[in-house]
């Protein structure tokens, strides 16, 4: 791999909170991170409630390793518009500590990552919270429009129970 495709790489994975976070355009920028058949899977603790809805399966049971969560372009475009919060005033996922290491079909990577709930227009008024920490394991190929995604995994390690008087 040349220092390009490690910049390349780590462009990647800094835009991935912007496309979940703002997604003005249906989920596509966020799809588009991802090959074409590309995957996104979860793996949560299993307990309780309050798991975001993209690590759940489609039969509404929490299971430790609910995954894949979506596949293919459009279900993941689907996922992400409707299932996670966003809008033009969100600044929610944090991505950091990126370790980038070649294999024989490109390359794969890990990130930690903490899902911060600030509430747009709230400031003062309401408690922000950390809702959720893990990490990202990553598979990427490198495709003729440039490096994507062909399979994330996020693993949970800390996340926050919703209080009583959300549920």
């Amino acid at each position: 791999m040349t220092a390009q495709d490690y910049v390349e790489l780590q462009q990647l994975v800094a835009r991935y909170p912007y496309a979940l976070d703002v997604n003005g355009d249906n989920g596509r920028s966020y799809a588009n991170l991802f090959t074409p058949e590309g995957r996104f899977g979860c793996v949560m603790p299993n307990s309780g409630s309050g798991a975001p809805q993209r690590c759940v399966t489609d039969s509404g049971q929490l299971t430790p390793q609910a995954r894949p969560r979506a596949q293919g372009h459009d279900a993941l475009a689907k996922m992400v518009d409707k299932e996670e919060p966003h809008g033009p005033n969100y600044a929610r996922h944090f991505i950091f500590n990126h370790v980038i290491e070649p294999t024989a079909s490109g390359a794969k990577g890990k990130e930690y990552a903490a899902v911060i709930d600030i509430v747009p227009g709230q400031q003062g008024q309401q408690a922000h919270s950390i809702y959720l920490v893990g990490r990202y394991d990553d598979d990427y190929v490198k495709t003729p429009q440039g490096w994507r995604f062909k399979t994330r995994v996020f693993t949970a390690v800390a996340r926050r129970e919703p209080s009583a008087a959300s549920r």
